[in-house]
């Protein structure tokens, strides 16, 4: 039997694990699978190995079911959203991981609505950033959607109080998305924001995409989220003949964890048709639920692949496209990926609404991924020494970071070894310009024969950050800290939007120096250009 007989869904074309058949037993991943969903769907937190017990881990299981609670509330909200029609022109969505992404997503796969203000995600504290997200639009055209599961995160309230100032405090250009009982479900109460939607308690922000954190932004901008939804409900948990999606999900979940454990730990994302933002996605699922006691998966967005020679034997290859918008030279690639030997699923979408089936998709993979690896999907222990290391920068103990030299990034690149990996984390203003600079610096950094992620700070730390201190010891990372030419004050506080971003950058420096990680910090891209791009 092939690979194909095991991972039965009609948008799977191929699976193809090469070497590694010797080490995945998939006919027991299939055996296990119907038992395994069982168990997810009665909330059995042992399929981890954890305490059951364990904080974020029996109470974080919510996801399951929650695009039928979202489902049941679409037609209220669309008609809130269509409301809004001619109102604003811009929704300015503030959240930071699990708290925005989707719904950039959704945005940008699905399109807008006609009439339908468009979708801005902020996420960076940088002060461009915060500047850019309100230029070019009259200010009572923007509609502030304030995004927090936990409603005290930094960047959020900060970005809050910055435009609650800006606006006067008139809050019918606001809305909250927070869970119940927070801080900042109080003050959109006490201060009359347009509307305030409170999330499930037991739904964990990277596990929230058909929640009201993803599905509210979206439809604000006039997304077909009522697809998105249909399309999640066809991955029904208890259906467990062997061509269901859910069993799909489960026994690639099940096949990913067993190559991580046996060293192909690194998940090439090829993402085509459009579907480009989805890998930020998920980024943030697989890292932060799997890097954690020394296991993990680390996701990578293959941008350009060229040479199939450029991958090392620690990878994992998934392609993920729309049906008919795969290019010759995207089939031609994956094509020679396989015929080397590399683990390849392909998985191939009907239409862009799939996107909602996909998003529960791999929240069910992930999950068996971790139940493999042996750790708590549902938490993120080591992002809050980031958060923990920047309030005490703000609290005046500011890190001492030098830049490093041109000979300093030459002999540090050059120290790298198989297996590992070099985050390129970019403390810079999230631009056109910079997001082609940094994708062309991974495509030359593969020629390295490594694993190159680029990341935006201070995105990374609610994502890929949790991996970088959690999971394997395997990464080198390069810090670019620029100096904003203008700082932005944020109200209330004694702190900047600049010092707050390098805060950040140099609370995740001590982060990842205090367990002897190696990184060096560079103040603009332009070493690295220099390095990759420019030497011959």
């Amino acid at each position: 039997m092939t690979a194909n007989d095991f991972i039965r869904y009609p948008g799977i074309e191929r699976v193809t694990l090469g070497a590694l058949s010797e080490y995945v037993d998939l006919s027991k991943a299939a055996d296990d699978a119907p038992g395994f969903l069982q168990r997810l769907q009665a909330g059995d937190p042992s399929l981890w190995g954890q305490d059951p017990g364990t904080p974020e881990l029996s109470d974080r299981l919510g996801w399951l079911n929650v695009h039928h609670e979202s489902m049941a509330e679409i037609d209220e909200l669309a008609e809130f959203a269509g409301s809004l029609v001619g109102r604003f022109d811009r929704v300015v969505l503030c959240g930071m991981g699990g708290s925005g992404l989707a719904a950039q997503v959704e945005f940008a796969v699905l399109g807008g609505g006609s009439g339908y203000p468009v979708l801005y995600l902020l996420d960076s504290s940088h002060p461009a950033a915060v500047e850019s997200a309100v230029k070019e639009v009259a200010p009572h055209r923007i509609l502030f959607v304030i995004s927090s599961k936990s409603g005290t995160t930094l960047e959020t309230i900060s970005l809050l109080k910055r435009f609650w100032a800006d606006s006067a405090g008139n809050g019918s250009q606001f809305i909250a998305i927070t869970d119940p009982g927070t801080d900042l479900a109080a003050f959109s109460n006490e201060n009359n924001f347009l509307r305030t939607f409170l999330a499930p308690n037991e739904v964990g922000g990277r596990y929230s995409a058909l929640s009201c954190f993803g599905i509210v932004p979206a439809t604000l901008a006039g997304c077909d989220t009522r697809s998105l939804l249909e399309a999640a409900a066809r991955v029904d948990v208890t259906l467990q003949s062997s061509d269901s999606l859910a069993i799909s999900a489960a026994v690639f979940g099940r096949m990913l964890g067993e190559c991580a454990k046996s060293g192909k730990n690194k998940l090439s994302l090829l993402l085509g048709g459009g579907l480009d933002t989805f890998g930020l996605w998920l980024e943030q699922l697989v890292a932060e639920s799997t890097g954690k006691d020394g296991q993990g998966v680390l996701p990578v967005v293959e941008r350009a692949p060229r040479n199939v020679s450029d991958y090392g034997q620690d990878r994992f290859f998934v392609s993920i496209g729309l049906a008919h918008k795969r290019t010759k030279e995207e089939s031609e690639f994956l094509d020679k990926v396989i015929g080397v030997g590399h683990p390849v699923v392909e998985i191939e979408l009907d239409s862009a609404t799939d996107l909602g089936a996909q998003f529960l998709w791999w929240e069910i993979a992930t999950a068996a991924t971790c139940a493999v690896l042996g750790v708590n999907p549902f938490n993120q222990p080591n992002v809050s020494e980031g958060k923990k290391n920047t309030a005490t920068v703000l609290d005046g103990r500011p890190a001492s970071v030098a830049d490093a030299s041109r000979a300093e990034l030459e002999e540090f690149v050059s120290a790298r070894s198989p297996g590992e990996y070099l985050a390129i984390l970019a403390f810079l203003e999230p631009r056109a310009d910079t997001e082609n600079t940094l994708n062309a610096l991974a495509a030359a950094g593969r020629r390295l024969g490594i694993a190159v992620p680029v990341s935006y700070g201070p995105r990374y730390l609610h994502s890929t950050g949790q991996l970088h201190k959690g999971g394997p010891s395997e990464g080198r990372f390069v810090q670019i800290v620029d100096t904003p030419d203008r700082d932005l004050k944020v109200p209330a506080e004694t702190f900047s939007f600049g010092d707050l971003i390098r805060a950040q950058a140099d609370g995740d420096y001590m982060a990842l120096q205090e367990r002897d990680l190696p990184i060096i910090r560079l103040p603009s891209l332009e070493p690295l250009i220099d390095l990759f791009l420019n030497s011959s």
